[in-house]
Formats: C-alpha cells, sequence, structure tokens
C-alpha cells in the first residue's frame, strides 16, 4: 500500500524533447507493516497521479525492520541481514566506489555509466560487515528525444 500522505502526490509530465522527468520517493507498506522507499517518475508528457507513474528506483533497510520469515533476495541469490561484503565482491566483482562509515559501515557501489539508461547499485553492510541496506537505481532523469 502507498502511503496516504503520497497517494495524493500527483507528477508534472516531461513536455519538450530532453526536459527532465518529475520523480519523487514515496513509500509502501505491506500487512507486516514492512515497509520500502520507492523512486518514481513520471515519463509522460501529461501530469499523472504518483500511483500511476513509473518505478526507477527502490531503496530497503534490512535492519530497520523485523523481517523475520521475510527474505529479500537480490540477483545470484544474495540475501539481506545473511550474505557478507566478500560474497558481493564474489558474485559482482570490484565495484565502480566504496565507502566505510566511521560507525563501522561499508556501501559497495556499481554503476554503469550510460546517460541514455542509467543503473546503479549502492550495497551496504553494517558493522559486523553483513549486507542490510540496498538502492537500486535504474531510470533516465530526463527524455532523450
Amino acid at each position: 500500500m502507498i502511503s496516504e500522505e503520497d497517494a495524493g502526490l500527483s507528477l508534472a509530465g516531461a513536455e519538450g524533447p530532453y526536459a527532465s522527468y518529475e520523480w519523487e520517493w514515496v513509500s509502501l507498506t505491506n500487512d507486516h507493516e514492512q515497509d520500502i522507499s520507492v523512486c518514481v517518475f513520471n515519463t509522460t508528457e501529461s501530469t499523472i497521479p504518483v500511483a500511476e507513474s513509473t518505478v526507477g528506483g527502490i531503496h530497503v533497510i534490512y535492519g530497520n525492520y523485523d523481517f523475520s520469515g521475510t527474505e529479500l533476495r537480490l540477483p545470484g541469490g544474495l540475501m539481506l541481514g545473511w550474505s557478507t561484503r566478500e560474497d558481493v565482491l564474489k558474485l559482482y566483482g570490484q565495484p565502480n566506489d566504496s565507502f566505510e562509515a566511521t560507525y563501522g559501515g561499508y556501501r559497495l557501489t556499481y554503476e554503469i555509466d550510460d546517460p541514455l539508461d542509467p543503473a546503479s547499485w549502492k550495497i551496504g553492510f553494517d558493522d559486523s560487515g553483513i549486507l542490510d541496506d540496498v538502492m537500486v537505481h535504474h531510470q533516465a532523469y530526463f527524455r532523450s528525444d
């Protein structure tokens, strides 16, 4: 379910060639009150309700929720709350960027550098090295025609 606050949002259309798409982060919640953040885009020329928009990104933080009995798997079988940094590096190879936080967490960033088809993965780990945060983005921010 989309939050009541987000359900009333509308996104303006991208009218001209190379116009920027309107976008917004919205929150989706399931029956167990677990939520994820979704980045939605309006890739049309008309104003539309946010519920009719295109999903271009998703962000899940495992540590913020009680996912007891729930699995969230990434391509290749990686699992939030279970897989390690070494598992990610073995499967995906060296990242484009990495960041170690002062509190002990760690983040790897994988990117496709194509302005017409951009994609990025930001994969975070808690201070014990367990995968607990993933942000996936795959949507251009502007029209290409």
